[in-house]
């Protein structure tokens, strides 16, 4: 938004899954606190697979208004996306941004895409120790913990974000 993009898409997780549903609203809110609304036709719940993100890119490009900029759930459905973008003769960066959560993937790395990826990064590694910490001290019935945590990510800007193309 700050690169005067307008219309964005969301390639989502399954909707029935709580991190997929705070994406969304996060996006939404975003939107709406600059005057901008998330259509709809550009949103997509599904597994978060290279062939989704593919399918999925694929089906927002051959709409009659496009998006300028997508977020992507995760940088494996990234990967589906920059697939489809590149088919489409499309340039990340310039003529489409993208963007994917999950920075800190051992097997993909978003500085390793043909187009350097932005990307949040939040430590996969640090969550799942957070998480058997809470499990071993409910078992063991040592500490309260909430039933949820929400941790701040970081944004890492690279080469997949532009401003919005001008028509």
């Amino acid at each position: 938004m700050q690169l005067g993009h307008t219309r964005m898409a969301l390639l989502n997780g399954p909707d029935y899954l709580a991190f997929s549903q705070r994406r969304k609203k996060g996006m939404l809110r975003a939107l709406s606190e600059r005057g901008l609304e998330l259509d709809e036709r550009l949103v997509h719940h599904s597994f978060m697979t290279d062939e989704h993100g593919f399918r999925s890119m694929q089906r927002f490009l051959e709409q009659e208004n496009p998006p300028t900029a997508v977020l992507c759930s995760s940088t494996v459905l990234a990967l589906g996306a920059v697939r489809a973008i590149n088919r489409a003769g499309l340039q990340i960066g310039r003529d489409i941004s993208l963007i994917a959560h999950d920075d800190v993937l051992p097997m993909l790395k978003p500085e390793n895409f043909t187009v350097p990826l932005t990307t949040t990064r939040s430590s996969l590694r640090a969550a799942g120790a957070r998480i058997a910490a809470r499990l071993i001290s409910r078992i063991l019935k040592t500490a309260d913990y909430p039933d949820q945590e929400l941790w701040r990510t970081e944004l890492i800007v690279r080469a997949s974000t532009g401003p919005a193309p001008r028509n």
